[in-house]
């Protein structure tokens, strides 16, 4: 079995993106690297999605590796779970993971492009966050988001949620591990576009910081991570909006 390695980058502005594989559950994870030109025009830049995750601890390697052109590539546990729940059946999907896409063993390449994440997510189609394995209090939460947007969502004036929210799996949620790594902070706020994955469920951003921020007093943990970035986006994009309106209004014409 040959360990993938990978090859010198050529230009000081390119980046790696991984082709991951369409391919059925209990599939071999397979895909291909290739080297791209990150322009300083992110909407000039070529389309992928940029996994947010956490990477574990050094010794939760996945049993089994990917495979990039046939050669192999040992990846932590939580990478391999995310990589499998987030293929396609049928098509390539085009990723920028920095597990995958930095040679980690070149320290040289890894600090320049550590210097440049905040580009590299800024330039991606959507950031895909990766919360970790389903379980109970996942499921119940994200089908009570699920439900409560609905409701929000709806012209009826007689809809109504059905349920209270299960405040004890809500909290959970925000628990979890992702949540506490200090990196997200650029990863989410200068994201274009955003969708959380919980094991096989996903959802959008807004749909589930609309709720959380809706009903975080009635949380334990009110004053978490999650709660206070999802505080800081939604800033962002005030900020970013309102810069965006004040550009259009000194371009227009004005009434003598």
């Amino acid at each position: 079995m040959e360990a993938y390695q990978h090859h010198r980058l050529t230009l000081q502005n390119s980046i790696r993106l991984f082709d991951l594989h369409g391919a059925e559950p209990g599939s071999p994870v397979c895909g291909t690297l290739r080297e791209v030109e990150l322009p300083e025009d992110v909407e000039a830049a070529p389309q992928y999605l940029a996994l947010s995750y956490t990477w574990g601890l050094p010794q939760d390697i996945s049993t089994t590796p990917i495979w990039i052109g046939g050669k192999s590539l040992k990846v932590r546990k939580n990478l391999m779970l995310a990589l499998q729940a987030l293929r396609d059946p049928k098509d390539d999907r085009t990723f920028w993971i920095d597990a995958i896409c930095i040679n980690q063993a070149d320290v040289t390449e890894k600090n320049h492009q550590v210097a440049s994440m905040s580009k590299i997510y800024r330039a991606a189609e959507a950031v895909k966050i990766w919360l970790g394995s389903a379980d109970e209090s996942s499921l119940a939460s994200m089908a009570y988001m699920r439900e409560a947007s609905k409701v929000a969502y709806s012209k009826s004036p007689t809809t109504k949620a059905e349920a209270s929210p299960p405040l004890e799996a809500m909290s959970s949620l925000i628990q979890r591990d992702y949540w506490f790594r200090a990196w997200i902070i650029q990863e989410v706020i200068l994201a274009q576009d955003i969708d959380i994955h919980c094991g096989s469920t996903a959802m959008e951003w807004e749909i589930f910081a609309d709720v959380y921020l809706s009903m975080h007093a009635s949380l334990p943990d009110s004053h978490s991570p999650a709660i206070q970035l999802m505080l800081q986006r939604e800033a962002a994009l005030q900020d970013e909006q309102l810069l965006h309106d004040q550009t259009l209004d000194s371009a227009s014409p004005r009434n003598p």
